[in-house]
Parts: structure tokens; C-alpha cells; sequence
């Protein structure tokens, strides 16, 4: 303990009984209440009034009223933001799982894979169904371009022969022939471009069967929608996938959120975008926090409404879940506080170590609420007075 100095020609008379208590502090554990409170008022008993304010090691503050903000404290509770469940497309067997709860996984990443073969097949025929449109596309082009060839060939003689016809220099027999063989020409034309048309209508088929085969071979294969850690894996190897049947469940650890219950009364006093500190009891840390939704409904019963704030990102140490304080400012008042580690704890006991014309006392005092690393005096203590600690809080 920081009482007990290793050099031993620095020893006080306090020190061997101090070093006796301390190694008895299991004994006194186990000790009932009148025993153990008993050996707690003779030990106080025998402290001498020798500390000295400049004792290396210890720090002095003056006892005074500070300015805090008088805050209402809501509960609430850490959730991500989003907490997607992934689920499949396709109804095929789990043939393999690349992800466990806890692991971190990033967007695109691949975490279930699912039975392919029937799509793979699937898709090498629409392929192959579209590589035979696309040249029966290219065949009707060549043939319509060969007959277009010969139909303006054809259109020229026949033009020739209606000059020829209109002066009676030619039969009609001849002007007959001549005209239906342009329109054979033309009606050939007119079904080459048909023929065109029905191969590009096939090729499109077959290139709509092949990316819907693609679409769907990429389902066997389920990725992570985003950046997060999963939290549940519901499906193993074997398993059935089938659609709206959930295989993991993620959440975005990076990316939460505050979901805190404040007083009907109280919702004058938050805005959307108004920041507010939140305090983590079992981090012992105060955050920022956003507001970003005010559920527009009050609960009937406890007469409160649901605020969300996002946190800012980056805080590893904070899981979903939680328990947190809102600090919601109603007000300024002057309280007396002293550092937290100047108060010390002795069962339900609570003291300081109070400095007087260079003597010191221990005075029972009676603490309030907590101010980062103050902590606010209800009783024992008056506004001028001094008191005295470790500096790093040990006692």
C-alpha cells in the first residue's frame, strides 16, 4: 500500500499498525459487523495527526462550491444501428460456412457458400444457346445483305423495262417476267430482314437466360452486405438454404447508436442534432452522442418517449447493449466537490482525510453524484477546508 515506504529508516509510528491491518484485511472480512466496525474505530483511533500537506505523494485541495449542470440521467441501452440478418436467394444445400460469431467481416466478403453445380450446367448451355444466336444473328445478316445486293441489281432492269414497256420497244410478256422477278427480290429482302429480326430476338433471349443463370450462380455465393461482425450463425454445412430463411445475423459494430427513455416533459429540452454526453457505467467513460429520430409517440405507461442518438465512430471498446446514462441539462447549481480518489471507503463507510493547521483528521462525509472525477460532498465537509490524498487514489 502506498502507507508503507520500502525505506524502513522513513517508518512513522502509524506504519506497523497500518501494516498489521492491512494484512488482516481478509480476517476482517469474515469477521461479523460489530467485530469487524470495532477493529475499523480502534484503527481510526490510532492514526496520529502527523500528515503533513507537503508529504511527497500526496496532493492538498481546498474544498469549494463549483457551477455544474444539473442533468436529468435517462437510461438507455447501446444497439448498432443496422443488424441485417442474411438470408439466401436460392434454395440449395450449405456447402460450406466461412464465418463464426465474433469475427469481423468486411463489404463483399464471402461468408456461406451454397450448392452451384445446377446452375453452372445451366449456365454453360444458356452460353452456348447464346454463342449459336449470335451466329445465326451474323448468317441472316450476310444472306440479307446478299439479297439486298441483288434487289437493287433487279430494281435497275426494272426500271429499264417499264421505260421500254411505256414506248412499246418491249413485249408485255417481257415487262411481265421483269416485274415479277423485282417483286420476288423485294419479298426475299422483306424476309431476310425477318429472319434477322427472329435471330436478334434469340440472341437476346439466350443473353437475358445467361446474366439471369449468372444472377443467380452469384446467390450460391452470399457475401457480407456491408462492414460488421457476426453475431449468430444459425446454418451448417448440409443445412438447406431457402428463401427468408436466416443464416446469419450481423451487426454494425462500428456504426451505434443510443436508445434512451426520457419524461414527456423533458422532450422541449432535445432537438434533432442536439448533442449529449452519455456516460457508460461499465466503461467508466463519458461519449458524444446525436440526436438523429425522436420516436412522435409516447408511451402510455411509463409516459416517456424513445430518443436515438448515433455515436460518433471508432469506439472499439463499446459493445451493442450497454447500459448507458443520457445527460439531459435542466440547469446550473453550485455544489461542493472534491477528486473522486480523495474520498476513500471503509465497508459502508465513506471519508477524507481532512488537513488542519498542518494536522490531519478523518472525517465521515456523506457523496452524491459523480462529475467525471469529482464527486459531489451531500455532508461532513464546509467550503474552505482542505483535504488531502494519494495521488493516485490508493489509500
Amino acid at each position: 500500500m502506498h502507507f508503507v515506504s520500502t525505506n524502513l529508516t522513513k517508518w512513522k509510528p502509524m506504519q506497523p499498525v497500518l501494516i498489521l491491518f492491512f494484512k488482516s484485511r481478509a480476517v476482517i472480512f469474515r469477521m461479523k459487523l460489530p467485530e469487524m466496525m470495532f477493529i475499523v474505530l480502534l484503527w481510526l483511533a490510532f492514526i496520529p495527526a502527523s500528515l503533513k500537506a507537503d508529504d511527497q505523494g500526496y496532493l492538498v485541495f481546498e474544498v469549494q462550491t463549483k457551477q455544474v449542470v444539473n442533468c436529468y440521467e435517462a437510461v438507455g441501452t447501446i444497439r448498432p444501428r443496422e443488424d441485417p440478418a442474411v438470408s439466401s436467394q436460392v434454395q440449395e444445400e450449405v456447402i460450406e460456412v466461412l464465418v463464426n460469431p465474433g469475427d469481423e467481416v468486411h463489404p463483399g466478403e464471402l461468408m456461406v457458400r451454397l450448392d452451384n453445380r445446377k446452375y453452372k450446367s445451366r449456365l454453360n448451355q444458356a452460353m452456348e444457346q447464346f454463342q449459336a444466336a449470335g451466329a445465326a444473328v451474323k448468317r441472316a445478316e450476310q444472306q440479307s445483305a446478299k439479297v439486298k445486293a441483288f434487289l437493287n441489281e433487279i430494281s435497275q432492269d426494272y426500271e429499264r423495262y417499264q421505260y421500254l414497256h411505256s414506248r412499246d420497244v418491249i413485249s408485255r410478256q417481257e415487262y411481265e417476267r421483269a416485274a415479277s422477278a423485282y417483286y420476288q427480290a423485294a419479298a426475299d429482302f422483306e424476309q431476310s430482314l425477318m429472319a434477322i429480326q427472329e435471330a436478334n430476338f434469340n440472341k437476346v433471349a439466350a443473353q437475358e437466360k445467361t446474366a439471369e443463370l449468372k444472377m443467380f450462380l452469384e446467390y450460391t455465393e452470399i457475401r457480407s452486405p456491408g462492414r460488421g461482425q457476426v453475431v449468430q450463425r444459425l446454418v451448417h454445412p448440409g443445412d438447406m438454404a431457402s428463401p427468408g430463411k436466416v443464416l446469419l445475423i450481423l451487426q454494425s459494430r462500428h456504426m451505434l447508436r443510443v436508445e434512451a427513455q426520457i419524461p414527456e416533459r423533458l422532450i422541449s429540452r432535445v432537438t434533432i442534432g442536439e448533442e449529449f454526453e452519455i456516460w457508460i457505467d461499465s466503461l467508466q467513460k463519458t461519449f458524444k452522442a446525436r440526436v438523429t429520430e425522436i420516436v412522435p409517440q409516447v408511451d402510455s405507461g411509463a409516459r416517456s418517449l424513445l430518443i436515438k442518438l448515433d455515436m460518433e465512430t471508432g469506439h472499439k471498446e463499446v459493445y451493442p447493449g450497454m447500459f448507458v446514462r443520457m445527460f439531459v441539462p435542466l440547469g446550473y447549481e453550485e455544489v461542493i466537490l472534491v477528486p473522486a480518489s480523495a474520498v476513500h471507503y471503509i465497508g459502508q463507510l465513506q471519508t477524507v482525510t481532512v488537513l488542519e493547521n498542518g494536522e490531519t483528521d478523518i472525517r465521515h462525509v456523506r457523496t452524491g453524484r459523480k462529475f467525471q472525477e469529482y464527486i459531489e460532498i451531500l455532508s461532513g465537509l464546509s467550503v474552505g477546508e482542505k483535504v488531502t490524498f494519494v495521488k493516485d487514489g490508493s489509500f
